[in-house]
């Protein structure tokens, strides 16, 4: 257990104390909360993360939060109103979290998205739509393409965020 103020802070107490769950503010003394997801995320894939967003935020910050593998987004308004520590059982327990704040920002851009195409796929994520669309399950996805199984998930996170599907059947 450990409280920061700057993502320098954090990044040197996660080194130090190798935890296992990160919750931060993507507000931050010094540093950003979404760098230091983004930081911590390649250092430590396992490590499970949920960042609070502040009020407003911009729809860059939560797809960027999303691509660096964020478990959870919250939106700190929502601190009150019991989500707390749903979010952080269901993000501790291997489970993904989207606030419903979130997720309504999200749906307002929608239309703006897909009169513009959507967001691109990346080549590995269009191979890993292919081998879904064929039936093939995470693990033979991973030998498919020689990655590895977290890989996988990552890359069928992103593809239900980027396709805005709630799973992938």
């Amino acid at each position: 257990v450990g409280a920061c103020t700057t993502a320098a802070e954090a990044l040197a107490a996660l080194e130090q104390r190798q935890p296992t769950f990160l919750l931060c503010s993507d507000a931050l003394e010094s540093g950003s909360g979404l760098e230091l997801v983004i930081s911590a995320k390649q250092r430590w894939p396992e490590l499970r993360t949920l960042l609070l967003i502040v009020p407003s935020p911009e729809l860059p910050l939560l797809r960027a939060a999303a691509d660096a593998g964020c478990d959870g987004l919250l939106l700190e308004a929502s601190l009150g109103q019991g989500t707390a520590s749903h979010a952080l059982r269901t993000v501790c327990s291997g489970g993904s979290v989207i606030d419903r704040g979130v997720v309504s920002l999200l749906r307002a851009n929608r239309a703006d998205r897909l009169a513009r195409g959507g967001p691109p796929l990346s080549g590995r994520e269009r191979e890993v739509l292919g081998l879904l669309a064929q039936g093939d399950n995470n693990a033979d996805i991973a030998a498919a393409l020689v990655i590895s199984l977290d890989t996988v998930k990552t890359h069928v996170r992103h593809l239900l965020l980027k396709l805005e599907a709630r799973s992938r059947t």
